[in-house]
């Protein structure tokens, strides 16, 4: 019911206004609907709350009105603040977490679902952006999954050397992929390792044309390739060149060059020597 408003009259004692019967009867109806209002909701030092176990405190604005609690609006399903460029803190006391049931939706681009984060917006890319020169940083390890997953790194100028470094316990790089713009031709692939001297140094590079390496390539722990020089890594070891089936090892230079061979017959068939100045294969 609407408030009943007691008549007081215009002139004191002019029995212009309500009897009295009348005036208490309108302050017992009125103060019944406020009893029945907040029949289970006790207010004190400043709290509002209802004396029901697990009873619900309800607030609700009339028509087009909103609650509005210290600067804070809330308006249907709508929580803003009223003041300009003010932010909106949750806090969670103690242990305690504040917790979304369902979807968050944040400015209509990001969904958070249990463990997921999606874009909202079709074909839309989800950004995460650490400050200044922070890292975003992931304490597990990261799963790109789908029906073809591809990982993408994009340098945003050509000039620059972006990759992939992998840092030991103490923060130092142990070792690095990087995708060349300055030190070669650009588009080049290196490949650094820590060496024993100290610091990270290019071991391997793949170019256009092939790859190439800085210092020795060691093949199956057998052979070393450095510079000009096809060396056995074995002590003692045969170096062998075997083609395969009926084909056949061919050399095409303008000399070949057989240094430190036997100066006689070695007994041992097959094996070349320098007989005087003449070469010989010894019939063993």
């Amino acid at each position: 019911m609407a408030r009943l408003i007691i008549d007081t009259g215009v002139v004191g004692n002019a029995a212009t206004g309500d009897t009295l019967r009348t005036a208490m009867t309108k302050a017992n109806d009125n103060f019944s609907e406020l009893y029945t209002d907040l029949a289970a909701t006790t207010s004190a030092n400043g709290n509002l709350t209802n004396s029901d176990t697990n009873g619900n405190v309800k607030i609700f604005a009339n028509g087009t009105g909103i609650v509005e609690i210290d600067r804070l609006s809330i308006n249907n399903t709508a929580i803003s603040s009223l003041d300009t460029n003010a932010d909106i803190t949750l806090t969670a006391n103690g242990t305690g977490s504040i917790k979304v049931s369902g979807t968050l939706d944040v400015d209509g681009g990001i969904d958070l679902t249990d463990n997921k984060i999606t874009a909202s917006r079709s074909n839309d890319n989800l950004v995460i952006s650490a400050s200044g020169t922070g890292e975003v940083e992931m304490a597990s390890s990261l799963l790109v999954k789908g029906g073809t997953p591809f990982v993408k790194i994009q340098r945003t100028d050509n000039a620059n050397v972006p990759g992939v470094s992998f840092v030991g316990s103490a923060g130092t790089a142990g070792a690095n992929i990087l995708f060349d713009g300055t030190s070669g031709t650009a588009n080049e692939l290196i490949f650094q390792t820590f060496t024993v001297a100290g610091g990270i140094a290019e071991a391997f590079r793949v170019q256009q044309g092939g790859a190439k390496v800085t210092g020795s390539l060691d093949i199956d722990g057998g052979i070393s390739i450095t510079d000009n020089l096809i060396t056995a890594s074995a002590s003692n070891a045969n170096l062998q060149l075997d083609a395969t089936g009926t084909g056949a090892i061919e050399m095409i230079p303008a000399v070949i060059l057989m240094a430190n061979l036997p100066t006689s017959d070695p007994s041992n068939a097959g094996q070349l020597y320098n007989d005087s100045g003449t070469l010989k294969i010894s019939a063993g």
